[in-house]
């Protein structure tokens, strides 16, 4: 098992774990995905989709949140894409815009690091938090969807791969509800091959755990994946 961490956590996260090593599979939160057909034929059929997906189960407590959009573009024209984002949380409202590029007849796909908005008031047991974005381009209607979340103030932001937590979320699940904690879930999932290829995707997270054999894969077929968790971990 590999854990990276911020040194306090590591050994407890460690033994959780291995106590929960043979538990039945467990089901797990669903990425967070957000589809629009944005424009259609004369049969009502999609000609421009763009799916939009948190790259975490959960959107971080601070930092960044790493967002993959997709635009498949069959209408046979070039467009130039802006993407406006709103973090807001109980105190604290942080906006930022991208730009990307779709080519005519092609999937295009691009990697964010949106910053969100961070918690200045400790005295509440959560808070929540909403990442709102608009999609525009050139004549094309604008859209808005919203990913929401509500966190505990007394709990750790983890996350785990999805292979780890198809064994484990379940049984730590229930261990967190039966705490005193105002947790509901033990942490946050990704997919392996999903995750940040740059450190800076990781700093809104505490702890990061994975298997040996997806870190030996991480280092044959993603390197620059397991280089960012290296970089992240020794930043502290």
């Amino acid at each position: 098992m590999r854990v990276f961490s911020k040194p306090c956590f590591a050994i407890v996260l460690v033994a959780g774990l291995l106590l929960q090593a043979m538990a039945p599979i467990s089901l797990l939160h669903a990425q967070d995905v957000r589809t629009h057909g944005i424009a259609k034929d004369k049969d009502g059929k999609p000609t421009i989709t763009m799916t939009v997906e948190s790259t975490f189960s959960q959107i971080p407590l601070h930092g960044v949140a790493p967002v993959r959009v997709t635009v498949d573009d069959r209408s046979g024209v070039a467009r130039k894409w802006r993407l406006a984002f709103e973090s807001t949380s109980d105190d604290d409202r942080v906006l930022s815009r991208f730009e990307m590029e779709s080519k005519k007849g092609t999937s295009t796909t691009v990697e964010l690091l949106v910053p969100v908005a961070t918690r200045f008031n400790t005295s509440s047991y959560s808070y929540d938090q909403d990442l709102q974005y608009t999609i525009k381009a050139d004549k094309i209607p604008s859209e808005t969807e919203t990913f929401s979340e509500a966190f505990p103030a007394d709990w750790p932001s983890i996350l785990m791969s999805r292979e780890v937590g198809v064994r484990n979320a379940g049984p730590l699940d229930s261990q967190v509800e039966a705490s005193s904690s105002s947790a509901e879930s033990f942490a946050a999932t990704s997919e392996l091959m999903s995750l940040p290829s740059s450190w800076r995707g990781y700093c809104g997270i505490d702890v990061v755990i994975l298997t040996d054999s997806e870190w030996l894969r991480l280092q044959a077929e993603a390197p620059a994946v397991s280089q960012a968790l290296l970089e992240w971990n020794r930043l502290g």
